[in-house]
């Protein structure tokens, strides 16, 4: 019953015919002579072979063969073969072997095979004095999208973006994902850097009309660093690096950009590092002060109010500008402790004052949006 089931041939079918009507065509005559040299010197064969059922259709199968010989006389009488359909073992292990080198969401090569291919590109690149492109992409507004309409949705925009990527560069270029909306493009044979500014306006234009999912009109636009070997970087780890500071950049400049790597980005990175490690603990510190601007009348110049400006002043430094923090505290999180400081501060300080005998003030304090959100 069990031959019946996996070859599609009947008992009636099957008896004494040749074992051939199961032959794929898959196996050459070395194959056999081999199978049949280690049968008549051992009496025993194993391995897995790829045979056909009665419909045509072929699949892998582990079979053995064992040699039956005549107790008495010791003759060769019979060879009897044990075998199993593998089919589900062997879709496994290319399952398998398919993660290991691909993304499992969109089918793209993930990080690991990524790297291993753009260090094949640079060995082709100084074999033949060529130029290699690795472009960072980061997508715009997909948090918002994945947070607000759910991972579902968030998973189906991240695998039609891969599809327009992939559909815009060429068969010998790389599109692969590391995770989360951050995809990484590698452009071998590279003529000039203009060229990958080509591509990266191609990858803005695909993702220029709007994406439909489940009746979503999703928007979404990249942010793109560009570094090119070998100008920015030997090995792949710098490439890397130098194309991610750019992507960065451009996200800074406004977005739905592409901004190429200069030196001049790793300090303004180093920079921002610096800043954003000491303004977790500037808070705690009491690092921070507020400067009081006045506001007074046009006409009669009496004074009506007073705005309230942040000021940092880090212990080992001199003073830190607004501009210099405030978009970093905003970006991770910061601003919300921050801002609840500056308007029980600007209150405290609005209360000093009436205690002293100045007339009532306003006192303007500027909010980010975060912040308002967030209360």
């Amino acid at each position: 019953a069990a031959f019946e089931r996996i070859t599609g041939f009947s008992a009636e079918e099957a008896v004494g015919k040749d074992p051939r009507i199961l032959a794929s065509g898959a196996h050459d005559r070395e194959f056999y002579r081999g199978m049949w040299e280690t049968l008549q010197t051992t009496g025993h064969w194993a391995g897995e072979i790829i045979d056909r059922r009665k419909s045509g259709d072929t699949y892998p199968k582990w079979m053995t063969i064992n040699a039956v010989t005549d107790q008495m006389s010791g003759a060769l009488t019979h060879y009897v073969a044990i075998f199993r359909d593998i089919t589900e073992r062997k879709q496994a292990e290319e399952r398998i072997r398919f993660l290991a080198h691909h993304d499992a969401l969109t089918g793209l090569p993930n990080r690991f095979s990524l790297e291993a291919r753009l260090e094949q590109s640079l060995i082709e690149a100084r074999r033949y004095d060529w130029r290699v492109g690795v472009m960072f992409i980061d997508l715009d507004r997909f948090k918002m999208i994945n947070d607000t309409l759910g991972h579902h949705i968030g998973d189906q925009l991240l695998i039609e973006v891969a599809r327009r990527f992939t559909a815009a560069v060429r068969e010998s270029d790389t599109v692969a994902r590391l995770g989360g909306d951050e995809f990484v493009i590698v452009l071998p044979d590279l003529p000039h850097p203009g060229a990958a500014a080509h591509v990266a306006e191609k990858i803005i234009a695909a993702l220029a009309t709007p994406i439909v999912i489940d009746g979503h009109e999703l928007h979404t636009s990249p942010s793109i660093g560009i570094g090119v070997y070998p100008d920015d970087g030997l090995t792949v780890d710098n490439v890397m690096k130098n194309a991610d500071t750019a992507m960065y950049h451009a996200k800074a400049l406004g977005r739905n950009n592409f901004q190429f790597f200069a030196a001049e980005m790793n300090q303004a990175t180093n920079d921002r590092l610096s800043i954003e490690s000491r303004l977790r603990r500037a808070l705690e510190n009491k690092e921070f002060t507020l400067h009081y601007q006045p506001q007074f009348d046009a006409s009669s110049m009496r004074l009506t109010g007073v705005e309230a400006l942040i000021r940092w002043q880090p212990p080992d430094s001199a003073l830190v500008p607004p501009d210099r923090f405030i978009g970093i505290a905003e970006e991770n999180g910061l601003i919300i402790p921050i801002g609840n400081w500056v308007l029980r501060e600007a209150c405290l300080q609005m209360k000093a004052w009436q205690a002293a005998g100045l007339p009532a003030l306003r006192v303007a304090v500027n909010l980010s949006a975060k912040q308002l959100r967030n209360n």
